[in-house]
């Protein structure tokens, strides 16, 4: 009687164990990267979203193609100024604050490829979009992204 009474007790206290962890699991707060990481893939997924909604098809006209690029350009000017209202971590600070640049870079670019769809030629405006796509900005900010992943950090898809 008094082993089975033992028995019993241990199987409780480890059915509390269990549950008081479980629940202590439940309301223990994020890491500060895990938070981090996940304010800024917000940024990206409201990024991606809004590049989705644009046109699938090429603008047929220039005030359309002009139209995209604006489009373009308020969305990066977004993810930059959000990404500087940030409080970044230390440890991938200048990382950041490259991918931040790029995200500038690509604003800047959006809006040269615009004024070139509406007061240049047909050739500046080509070179200006292939400008916006393939820039060193944008490769600084991929290698800048990739160090940050390799501490840890991981923004989603629209980063990568």
């Amino acid at each position: 009687m008094v082993q089975s009474r033992g028995r019993v007790f241990l199987v409780v206290a480890g059915v509390a164990l269990i549950v008081g962890s479980s629940a202590a699991a439940a309301t223990a707060k994020p890491s500060p990267k895990a938070a981090f990481s996940a304010r800024v893939r917000a940024i990206g997924t409201q990024a991606q979203q809004a590049l989705l909604a644009m046109p699938a098809t090429a603008p047929s006209n220039p005030t359309d193609a002009a139209a995209t690029a604006a489009e373009l350009q308020a969305i990066y000017q977004r993810v930059a100024r959000r990404m500087a209202a940030l409080t970044v971590p230390k440890a991938i600070a200048i990382d950041f604050k490259i991918l931040r640049a790029s995200y500038q870079a690509a604003a800047r670019y959006a809006s040269a490829w615009r004024e070139a769809i509406l007061r240049g030629t047909a050739q500046q405006a080509a070179d200006a979009s292939h400008k916006l796509y393939l820039n060193p900005e944008s490769v600084r900010g991929s290698n800048a992204m990739a160090r940050i992943s390799v501490k840890g950090y991981y923004f989603g898809t629209f980063f990568h």
